[in-house]
């Protein structure tokens, strides 16, 4: 493998173990690029704020805390309507031709062994964790921002001591 590297590298004009004589090239335009960045008290959090995952993140737990408002909505009777109409063709003499029907239902569910009290305290936990997943991948993301924002300032210096020692 690193023979086939080196090969690579001589046919695309890279000189392996060739001295370097003269001057260092001027910096190329990603250099003047990095030089030229300002890096603003904003940057970590417009970071946080650009990043997809960080957003599914943030909405999944509004999606799990609105989730574990759903079991209190079970208290509430439910109405329920329904209507029917059946049409016979050829009745005969003792059948009617339209026989129409409605049913109106309220169902209340006073006593169901604690179901619907369980059922919140496990979504709300569930809640719980996705925000604690979401902080941990902020912070990543702010840890991992500032690390290449160090990187850089490093990256800069060392720049500036080079050109200052050639």
């Amino acid at each position: 493998a690193r023979g086939n590297l080196d090969r690579a590298l001589v046919s695309l004009g890279f000189v392996i173990g060739k001295r370097v004589d003269g001057a260092l090239a001027p910096p190329d335009q990603v250099t003047r690029a990095a030089e030229a960045l300002e890096v603003g008290p904003n940057a970590v959090k417009s970071a946080v704020d650009r990043r997809p995952d960080v957003r599914s993140a943030s909405e999944r737990t509004l999606a799990l805390r609105a989730s574990a408002k759903e079991p209190y909505y079970r208290l509430v009777p439910t109405l329920s309507a329904q209507g029917q109409i059946r049409l016979t063709p050829a009745p005969l003499p003792t059948e009617k031709a339209v026989d129409e029907s409605a049913t109106l239902a309220l169902t209340w569910s006073i006593f169901d062994a604690g179901v619907r009290y369980t059922d919140r305290r496990v979504r709300v936990a569930q809640a719980e964790s996705q925000a604690l997943d979401e902080r941990l991948l902020k912070r990543s993301v702010e840890a991992d921002v500032s690390l290449a924002l160090a990187s850089l300032r490093a990256a800069r210096e060392t720049f500036k001591a080079a050109e200052a020692a050639v």
